[in-house]
């Protein structure tokens, strides 16, 4: 993801939260400290005017790192639920193990697909849809695909 901090969308984040069952009061309290920011850029050696902030997680802040994680288990929901619908696949490591279909690291994400055309653009259209929901953005500067050749038995 892009600037993946900096593109939370507030209200999503608000709406997640209550929808995982965390109580409105411990919501309210960890809402008031993301949305009562204000920051200020030092420029020629003076601060400009402070402003606030309409949307993102301050990098730094402790509680950060796992607001971002529980934003980004909503692609994991998006993901399980195009594997449950068959719409993905995953791969499988062997024949005992449950299917892999993705791996999160951070803001960092890894993608195991069958390769076909039709699960690519399934791929693409779930992530689509998680950018628009939560305001992040794919780096496509440092994202890329890898494929391997089928092994035919």
């Amino acid at each position: 993801m892009m600037k993946a901090y900096d593109r939370v969308e507030w209200d999503l984040l608000q709406d997640y939260l209550l929808r995982l069952g965390f109580h409105p009061m411990w919501v309210q309290w960890t809402m008031q400290c993301i949305t009562t920011q204000s920051s200020c850029v030092k420029f020629n050696g003076q601060h400009l005017q402070y402003f606030h902030p309409s949307r993102g997680l301050r990098q730094g802040d402790p509680l950060s790192p796992y607001l971002f994680i529980l934003m980004a288990n909503l692609l994991s929901v998006l993901i399980n639920n195009a594997i449950s619908m068959e719409t993905l696949k995953g791969i499988r490591l062997n024949r005992w193990c449950p299917s892999l279909s993705h791996l999160f690291f951070a803001d960092d994400a890894i993608f195991f697909l069958d390769g076909t055309v039709r699960e690519c653009q399934n791929l693409s259209n779930i992530l689509h849809q998680y950018c628009v929901a939560t305001g992040q953005a794919i780096n496509r500067n440092k994202s890329g695909l890898f494929f391997r050749e089928s092994l035919s038995c």
